[in-house]
């Protein structure tokens, strides 16, 4: 699957997928830990990870549209996957990544 873009419709194996998708949340550091506790929990057997990074949300009477939120978890997701390829952070278990508006370095470093 390196180097390549994969698109998923759905979730039609729920017996054989661990899904992260806390979509309503409207704070982009919250959802970006949502994201890594799901990338650092040990793999299960025979079972597809599925790691939503989307979510949109209202903070009192304010709302976070996705790409609003995007922003934030995407950039922390960069240096996070940045420190990994460089061996400062701690490595994460295998898992599909669903990006709202990921951007071309976001992209560039994840299919390098």
């Amino acid at each position: 699957l390196r180097g390549k873009i994969y698109l998923v419709v759905g979730n039609g194996w729920p017996d054989c997928t661990n899904v992260q998708d806390e979509w309503q949340i409207s704070d982009a550091g919250e959802k970006f830990d949502q994201v890594m506790a799901h990338c650092r929990q040990p793999p299960i057997p025979g079972h597809l990870s599925l790691n939503y990074t989307s979510c949109t949300g209202v903070d009192g009477v304010a709302y976070h549209s996705p790409k609003s939120i995007a922003v934030g978890v995407n950039q922390r997701l960069y240096e996070e996957l940045k420190g990994i390829w460089e061996g400062s952070r701690p490595d994460i278990a295998p898992t599909v990544l669903m990006m709202d508006f990921p951007g071309m370095e976001l992209l560039r470093l994840v299919i390098t």
